[in-house]
Parts: structure tokens; C-alpha cells; sequence
């Protein structure tokens, strides 16, 4: 069932978005993509990472686009990402 199918994929990503905005949740945390990935996707085997960061990384630049989160730090390296301590209640 295609309608099906895409109710599934929507939850998917959905819960994705929440995973990390729980992981932002912490006080004054600030994480990169890469640590994002290490938490959540501890019981996958690490060859999988790399894939995983880019949609990681999608997620986290909607969220910044949404104003639920911020870079904290953008140097040529690494990108740090925080919650937004104003963020409004959705």
C-alpha cells in the first residue's frame, strides 16, 4: 500500500527529528554531526556512519532552518549544533 508506505517514511523521519532534538536537549550540550551519529546509531555497524551523517546532517540544517536549533561553532572543521534556548513549543 503506497499510502501506507509513505506514512511509514514520514513517522520514520519524524522520530529521527526527535532523537536528536532529545540529544540537544541536554544542558548547555553542543555536538557535532559526527557525535549525533555515534549515539544514535551505536548498535549499527560503523561502515554505515558515513551514510547516516548526511541525513544526520539534513536533519540538523531543517531544524536550523525551523529556528529549533543553532550552530554554535562553524570553523573549517566542524559545526557544532545546540537547541535553541528560546525555542518555541511545537
Amino acid at each position: 500500500d503506497g499510502k501506507a508506505k509513505i506514512r511509514e517514511y514520514l513517522d520514520h523521519r519524524m522520530a529521527r527529528h526527535n532523537e536528536i532534538l532529545e540529544i540537544l536537549k541536554i544542558e548547555n550540550s553542543q555536538f557535532t554531526s559526527d557525535e549525533i551519529v555515534a549515539i544514535i546509531y551505536a548498535n549499527y555497524p560503523k561502515s554505515l556512519w558515513s551514510s547516516a551523517k548526511k541525513s544526520v546532517n539534513l536533519h540538523l540544517y531543517e531544524l536550523e532552518k525551523e529556528g529549533r536549533i543553532c550552530k554554535i561553532s562553524n570553523s573549517a572543521s566542524e559545526v557544532k549544533w545546540a537547541r535553541q534556548i528560546y525555542e518555541k513549543s511545537m
